[in-house]
């Protein structure tokens, strides 16, 4: 590359040398384990690989509305090359690498478009590049597989930035330059989107773009450009308008009925969140940070006042950054990237509230800021001792992290360590240790806690040592009593199940049923309501109480319209009750419905066959 480009021998081989550390930090945490939300989308292609299953089953994920199909076709070309997910997550790096090349090569391209000194060029493309690749923050996103979406997303949102300065350039020297803009705007969106839905901000950081660094005389705006931009602005708004007015009850409401706080409520404990999230990207600390966050405290209304000047404070830094757009365009550029990468998931959506990677892209506007303020105030040395020496820090934290993250048990002790009042830290680690059969040191790690998961993993412990749980009513009557049941809870109330139906667990099988019946029909997930009521079909239908477990399989099979288990499950219950008629109907039903599924359950139809034929 020439000089003139300021991506000369010198700035490849340092980038090169970055690439190198960046892999030499994160290998020993690639031998680490699956985490939360890979459960639901990793471990089905696991399966999957090992039964042959068709693949085109797994190409749309129900994490998100748009299915996410990029993301999930790169993890189906995991699970076909190999089980092993060290190779999995080998791949998230490569990405956080190609990432990287594409920051560094970002931060280049603007530092020459303003008119930095070749030598401050380099300083802030290498610098700028070496404080993102080597942050700690950052490593929650590489090393939790699914995260592979928001990688994904960055990808192509890094891909448009360049292309659409690459056609602004080309627009304002009047040498073309629409293809490229079109490409940024109309290609790398949807591709971003189909990463992940974050992918729908990118023309956002595109207006961003073109507000800070091509605003004046020197970048004249066309017509069509600025109608462009108007659009891009506008059709968003009456596009979310629009969709949530047609799905304001899936979108809003029933997302919030298994929340502990509203919309106004997530809204200014979002406030607090982002000035947080500076403080981990500007200084970050080990202790600080942390897998799990849902013991961040939620803000009332009327805002307290850390709440109240937190508000201050961002209009503050949103205020000075439009108003130094001009002197400062880069920096300018760097926070309003912050805060448009953050325009999704920090407003009023149901998420929950807090994640370290959710700061994948918006901690690259921190870091440009920080390294823009540098090469353009410092002389570059110093600029370049600076950027070295944050960097250096950044490297030692992620250094600390890593190989925690290659280790289950150190992990999950680290998540508690790290947020003491976590329940989920809690829970995830008991639940690793009950996995080991660790029963002891699971029993330590619960401690004094009352809340009805602990409870339950006391139950739940006790049947795995076939042990008489004396408090076991009193952990069901916990649970029943849960207005928001717990994900963990609920979890081990199946659990619970499947071991009373088995013989396997000493456990009073009617309050567990009526357990399942109470918190059922509350807020949860619709495939979590679908399985409880099918547990407590198979609870009632052992007890051989057949109306009640009827009346659950039905609604199992209401709910689940393409299942034919339920159904199944409805023969066996009208058979045992003597309803012939009403066994014959079912089980064409479930047939009916196995065949538009694919599904098979030729062993079950013909057992079921078989005893209808007996009894009629």
């Amino acid at each position: 590359m020439t000089e003139a480009r300021g991506i000369d021998r010198g700035s490849a081989v340092a980038m090169a040398a970055l690439l190198a550390l960046t892999v030499m930090l994160y290998w020993p945490a690639l031998s680490g384990p699956l985490l939360l939300d890979d459960s639901t989308v990793i471990t089905p292609l696991l399966r999957a690989a090992q039964l042959g299953q068709d693949w085109r089953l797994f190409l749309f994920s129900d994490s998100g509305p748009l299915g996410r199909p990029l993301a999930m076709a790169s993890f189906i070309a995991n699970a076909m090359f190999s089980p092993d997910l060290r190779y999995w997550k080998a791949t998230n790096l490569v990405l956080h690498l190609v990432n990287g090349v594409l920051v560094f090569a970002l931060f280049a391209r603007l530092a020459r478009i303003t008119d930095m000194p070749a030598a401050a060029v380099r300083v802030m493309a290498v610098g700028g590049a070496a404080l993102w690749l080597l942050h700690p923050v950052n490593v929650s996103t590489v090393m939790y597989l699914c995260q592979r979406m928001t990688e994904l997303a960055t990808l192509f949102g890094l891909i448009a930035m360049l292309l659409y300065i690459e056609g602004r350039t080309r627009i304002a020297a009047q040498r073309g330059g629409v293809l490229a803009v079109a490409l940024a705007l109309l290609v790398c969106t949807p591709l971003a989107a189909l990463g992940k839905e974050i992918g729908l901000l990118t023309p956002l950081y595109l207006l961003a773009l073109e507000l800070c660094v091509f605003d004046g005389p020197r970048w004249p705006r066309p017509p069509w450009l600025r109608h462009g931009f108007a659009l891009i602005t506008l059709l968003p708004l009456l596009l979310a308008v629009l969709y949530v007015a047609t799905h304001w009850y899936g979108a809003f409401v029933a997302p919030y009925s298994l929340r502990e706080f509203g919309p106004l409520e997530r809204l200014l404990t979002e406030a607090r969140v982002l000035l947080v999230y500076v403080g981990w990207i500007v200084a970050p600390r080990r202790a600080a940070l942390g897998f799990h966050h849902d013991d961040v405290a939620i803000a009332q209304w009327p805002p307290d006042t850390a709440t109240a000047l937190a508000i201050v404070a961002l209009c503050a830094v949103l205020v000075t950054a439009w108003r130094m757009r001009r002197r400062a365009p880069l920096a300018a550029f760097g926070v309003m990237l912050f805060f448009a990468g953050h325009a999704l998931e920090s407003s009023i959506f149901a998420l929950e509230l807090m994640f370290e990677h959710r700061n994948y892209l918006p901690a690259i506007g921190i870091c440009l800021t920080l390294a823009a303020v540098s090469a353009k105030g410092l002389a570059p040395r110093r600029a370049t001792l600076l950027l070295a020496s944050m960097a250096l820090l950044y490297a030692l934290v992620t250094a600390s992290m890593t190989p925690t993250w290659g280790n289950a048990g150190a992990l999950y002790g680290s998540f508690v360590n790290d947020h003491p009042h976590s329940p989920r830290a809690r829970a995830n680690f008991v639940e690793w240790l009950v996995g080991r059969r660790d029963f002891d040191s699971a029993t330590k790690v619960l401690g004094d806690a009352t809340d009805a998961t602990a409870q339950l993993h006391r139950t739940r412990i006790a049947c795995l040592r076939s042990h008489d749980d004396p408090a076991q009513r009193t952990a069901l009557s916990a649970a029943a009593a849960m207005t928001r049941p717990d994900p963990m809870a609920v979890e081990i109330l199946l659990w619970l199940a499947t071991q009373v139906l088995d013989g396997s667990c000493a456990l009073d099988s009617a309050a567990l049923a009526a357990t399942l019946e109470a918190i059922r029909d509350r807020p949860l997930s619709f495939n979590t309501r679908y399985l409880l009521y099918v547990s407590s079909a198979q609870l009632r239908h052992a007890r051989g109480e057949h109306t009640i477990a009827a009346q659950a399989a039905a609604s199992a099979a209401r709910l689940m319209k393409s299942d034919p288990y339920p159904l199944y499950l409805g023969v066996e219950i009208a058979l045992d009750a003597g309803d012939k008629v009403a066994a014959r109907q079912l089980l064409d039903e479930a047939r009916a419905r196995a065949r538009a599924q694919h599904a098979d359950f030729s062993r079950m139809d013909a057992s079921l066959e078989a005893q209808l034929r007996d009894a009629e």
